[in-house]
């Protein structure tokens, strides 16, 4: 929807255009007519001019300010999103959620996918499942998949066997992994792309993780 000084600007310019028009139909009229008022016929010319720039000017601003606060109002409640995942696994870690996602926006979502969470040592992958709406504030558990080497990806239930699999191909023995989360979803038609950290510091029992925006620091 227009904001409502996209109007504005519009009738600024038909206003500029048929002022314009009046002032020169006046000169010409007058030049018609009366061939020694040369002086009045360039003064409404100029005076023609003049008003044509004004106004025209004023629409561009209008539409300047329009766009830019239309602008500001949309990236006030743009949807982005808080991940929660539990705090440590283990391969007897009672079956349930394992992941949550809240849309912290003001505007639902629609189509919310996420790319797939390769291991370190590529031999498994974790995708959390589509949501085909998000509402705002609304904490979501998520399900997951998951897939192996040498079988079709996301055949597999998730459960917390299979995180501490992924978890646990770790080549190098790092101490502490992490993993892109890349979301994506439709905020209205506008495609939104947002990614969090999943964190993986490994325990005796199996692993501790954390997950959070990229770019914020790790909690300690």
């Amino acid at each position: 929807m227009h904001h409502p000084s996209f109007f504005r600007a519009v009738l600024g310019r038909w206003w500029a255009l048929m002022g314009s028009a009046i002032l020169t139909a006046i000169g010409f009229y007058a030049l018609v007519a009366n061939k020694s008022a040369s002086w009045m016929i360039a003064v409404e010319l100029i005076a023609a001019v003049l008003l044509f720039y004004v106004a025209v000017h004023g629409a561009w601003n209008d539409e300047r300010i329009a766009r830019l606060e239309a602008e500001r109002s949309a990236d006030h409640a743009k949807p982005n999103f808080a991940l929660e995942v539990v705090d440590e696994i283990h391969a007897y870690t009672p079956s349930g959620y394992f992941f949550w996602i809240t849309n912290c926006g003001e505007r639902s979502v629609r189509n919310v996918t996420f790319h797939p969470i390769r291991s370190k040592g590529s031999k498994h992958y974790i995708r959390l499942d589509p949501q085909v709406v998000l509402d705002p504030h609304k904490r979501t558990p998520l399900t997951f998949h998951c897939g192996v080497e040498g079988e079709p990806f996301g055949i597999l239930e998730g459960n917390s066997g299979r995180l501490v699999l992924f978890c646990d191909d770790n080549p190098d023995k790092a101490p502490r992994l992490a993993f892109d989360v890349a979301i994506r979803c439709l905020d209205g038609d506008r495609p939104l792309e947002e990614h969090h950290t999943l964190e993986v510091s490994v325990a005796s029992t199996g692993a501790k993780l954390k997950i959070y925006p990229t770019g914020a620091a790790s909690a300690s």
